[in-house]
């Protein structure tokens, strides 16, 4: 018999709350909320990129509402908005600090160089 405790809605739920705290205080200070967290989290996961039907589905938000955290993130320099094609800002893509695409050679060098 496993010492371990069974997965129930409880434990799952404790568990969740338990993380959601160390994200805010990893979170604290930086201008970026746990939405936003997510939408960076599925960009660059995602190749480096993320549409605005993509960040709605993984917060399951309205797309309006995934707009609205993209323009933030956007205004803030976490993302750059990188389509003029129609529609207008269909997809965003993470950066940097130095302006570069996280997937980028340049930005792979800068974040291991040390």
């Amino acid at each position: 018999m496993s010492d371990y405790p069974t997965l129930t809605p409880r434990v799952i739920g404790e568990t969740e709350k338990t993380l959601n705290a160390f994200l805010g205080r990893l979170l604290a200070g930086t201008g970026v909320a746990e939405p936003q967290w997510v939408i960076l989290s599925v960009a660059i996961t995602g190749g480096g990129s993320i549409t605005q039907q993509q960040a709605a589905f993984a917060l399951k938000i309205t797309e309006p509402q995934a707009r609205d955290q993209l323009d933030q993130l956007i205004a803030a320099g976490y993302l750059t908005d990188g389509n003029s094609a129609w529609p207008p800002r269909a997809a965003c893509s993470a950066s940097s600090p130095s302006g570069q695409t996280p997937s980028s050679p340049a930005a792979r060098r800068s974040s291991t160089a040390g």
